[in-house]
């Protein structure tokens, strides 16, 4: 059966931390670029990140609600001032049939106050794993320290996904390093990183699978400048 799979942080932080300049009053916009893959007659399965902002999140579930499309999320906040949720969503053309989120336990810097760590979602029998993980390059904090911590949460993640190997698994996400690292820590059939950088000359947004899908057909990176820093990859494929 074909299917699309996208991940894609949207750059939607809180006013009072988004240094990027994008905006955050974008959810219409952003759902209705991924309204048309949603469309397509295949399993399509979107990984978003960094949708922090609280208006954003409520206008986008709307859109994603009022077409009767499927979605979880965590919208647990860290205990802490300013603090935030996980920022990452999952959506499908169908059915969840089960979720799980876990919080990293070490952070540092601003990634600090979010609620960073993996969301699982069960999909046509097959687990698709949303993360994003430590930026090591903080603005607040020490960077050998931030260095520290996403070393920490290389491990946890390598734990997490032990769980599910014994199941179709299929990972995407905003890694902030690369497919050489995180291979020291994770072992999966299948890594993939779009075909240019997603993100400052680096590509954090990579995609793994512990298992090998019949053909994948194409993996490209598309660029919406206006409405985030990243790019939105896609992967095309068939499934066992």
């Amino acid at each position: 059966m074909k299917f699309i799979f996208i991940s894609w942080n949207v750059a939607g932080l809180p006013h009072f931390f988004n240094f990027s300049g994008t905006p955050t009053n974008k959810a219409t916009k952003l759902y209705n670029i991924l309204k048309r893959y949603l469309e397509i007659n295949a399993v399509v399965v979107i990984n978003i990140q960094e949708m922090f902002d609280i208006d954003l999140i409520e206008k986008f579930t709307k859109c994603v609600s009022n077409d009767n499309y499927n979605y979880c999320y965590n919208p647990k906040k860290v205990d802490k001032f300013f603090g935030i949720n996980s920022g990452m969503i999952t959506i499908s053309n169908i059915n969840i049939d089960d979720h799980k989120f876990y919080k990293y336990v070490h952070s540092h810097g601003e990634d600090s106050f979010s609620n960073k760590g993996i969301l699982a979602s069960k999909i046509n029998n097959v687990w698709f794993i949303n993360t994003h993980m430590q930026n090591e390059k903080v603005m607040i904090g020490f960077t050998h320290l931030a260095s520290l911590a996403h070393k920490k949460q290389l491990n946890e993640f390598g734990k997490f996904c032990k769980k599910f190997h014994s199941n179709k698994c299929m990972v995407s996400g905003d890694f902030n390093t690369n497919i050489q690292l995180i291979s020291k820590y994770i072992d999966f059939k299948l890594s993939l990183e779009p075909p240019e950088p997603t993100i400052n000359n680096t590509t954090p947004d990579l995609f793994f699978a512990n298992f090998i899908p019949k053909n994948i057909q194409n993996v490209e990176a598309i660029n919406y400048p206006e409405l985030s820093d990243h790019k939105m990859i896609i992967m095309y494929g068939i499934t066992n």
